[in-house]
């Protein structure tokens, strides 16, 4: 009877200590906007002068708050002044607008020389680096004036730097599916550029960010009639890869990835937001009534883009707003063409996969690390088929078809951004410590 009494003491401690917690937890929505409001990627959000959070592509972060009411939030950008707010959290979810205003920098004419590297200090201002041939080159703006700079295999500068004629704000270097094309793609538009040892670079017409995502994201490879592409459902948790004929526009499934406990997690989160926001257009408040405002259902507006903030309307919302990003963050698929053949990288299944080109019969899988949750990605390499996930560095031997370990120079590098293995070298864009808001080159030694 004792022992029973002494658990029953224990069980209400633990549920006392949980109703305790829920009640100190609190969520933070916080969305960073410029004079114009359009919405700052990348921006640097400190607790208490203590790094917690970056903004995502729409400006957005959440973040989940313990105990303290009062807190002191810095907002910090490369682009902008830096700002401090004191907010006093009295309710368990808060959405923040906070609006930063552009940094004004005046920039002096510059004379280079040939001795500078890709890791000296002042190229602090790379928004990306990229494998192009043999060389690196380096994305850097000035106000709305995109340049890329270009690197030797050792990182050292050979004198070619190319100012964009168009101009804008661009964030990353992506590849295209045809032969020697490329992207600088920024939040809401993309310019199109060939570059190759055959030719200097040619500079195409820009396009929309909305067209490149329809039409050029995802497909992965496209030769005379021949395209495969990755086509994504369920809330980005399945994943189709397709083999498609150009010429009748007939298609072919090759593999496909699903995630289930991601996209039901996902369709539940939707779920309750929509239904909260359903409920709130038949039960309208007094400010409503007084003032004959009729809410219009945006689901039914053939012009809606789907995007579920567009139905957060109570703080109640916040909570499932959150999870629901988590849900659908997505499976992760990549590619690489090394010669004559294509490999898919299957992060949900922890596998790779050889598919011989222009067939696309897969041929071969090789599994990674299954104990290790962790997320791998293609590093951008010549030749080599190389993968890492921060910890761990891997190179396929191709003959053998296994894994071979790099050993690689320890360094602490935070938030990195672009991995490139050329040589005896691995090239990194990140930032030196936690507390920094730029990025920089750093480059590591390896041995096989």
């Amino acid at each position: 009877m004792k022992e029973n009494k002494k658990y029953f003491i224990i069980v209400c401690f633990l549920l006392y200590s949980l109703m305790i917690y829920g009640q100190n937890q609190k969520y933070l929505l916080i969305q960073v906007l410029d004079d114009k409001n359009i919405s700052i990627s990348d921006a640097n959000i400190f607790l208490q002068d203590t790094l917690c959070e970056i903004t995502n592509i729409n400006g957005f972060a959440n973040i989940s708050l313990i105990k303290k009411n009062i807190i002191k939030i810095t907002i910090k950008h490369l682009a902008f002044e830096t700002k401090d707010t004191l907010v006093n959290v009295q309710n368990q979810q808060v959405k923040l607008t906070i609006k930063l205003k552009p940094l004004i920098y005046e920039i002096e004419e510059i004379t280079v020389s040939s001795k500078e590297h890709i890791t000296d200090y002042k190229n602090h201002n790379f928004s990306d680096i990229y494998l192009i041939e043999n060389q690196i080159c380096a994305l850097f703006s000035k106000s709305d004036q995109a340049y890329l700079k270009f690197y030797d295999s050792l990182g050292n500068y050979n004198n070619l730097t190319y100012k964009f004629e168009q101009k804008g704000k661009f964030q990353s270097i992506e590849k295209g599916f045809v032969s020697g094309q490329y992207y600088l793609v920024g939040k809401d538009e993309c310019i199109p550029f060939i570059c190759n040892q055959d030719m200097p670079l040619l500079e195409k017409s820009k396009l929309s960010r909305e067209i490149y995502d329809k039409i050029y994201k995802d497909v992965l490879f496209f030769k005379d009639s021949k395209m495969i592409k990755c086509e994504m459902t369920e809330y980005r948790n399945k994943a189709d890869i397709y083999d498609y004929d150009t010429n009748d526009l007939s298609r072919k499934l090759i593999w496909s990835v699903y995630d289930k406990e991601k996209a039901k997690d996902a369709r539940y989160n939707y779920n309750k937001i929509r239904s909260m926001y359903l409920n709130g257009l038949n039960n309208p408040n007094e400010l409503d009534i007084d003032f004959g405002f009729e809410r219009q259902d945006i689901t039914k507006n053939p012009n809606w883009n789907g995007d579920i903030f567009d139905l957060i309307v109570t703080r109640k919302q916040l909570i499932y707003y959150s999870f629901f990003q988590v849900a659908s963050d997505g499976i992760s698929i990549a590619s690489k063409v090394n010669g004559i053949n294509i490999y898919f990288l299957d992060n949900t299944n922890k596998e790779i996969l050889k598919a011989e080109l222009p067939n696309i019969k897969i041929i071969k899988k090789l599994l990674l690390s299954q104990g290790d949750k962790s997320k791998y990605n293609f590093m951008l390499t010549n030749k080599r088929v190389c993968l890492e996930n921060g910890n761990t560095y891997i190179c396929l031997d191709e003959d053998l078809f296994l894994w071979n370990s790099l050993i690689v120079d320890k360094h602490a590098i935070y938030f990195p951004k672009r991995k490139i293995l050329i040589d005896k070298h691995i090239f990194i864009l990140g930032r030196k410590s936690i507390d920094v808001v730029n990025s920089q080159v750093f480059m590591l030694n390896f041995k096989d």
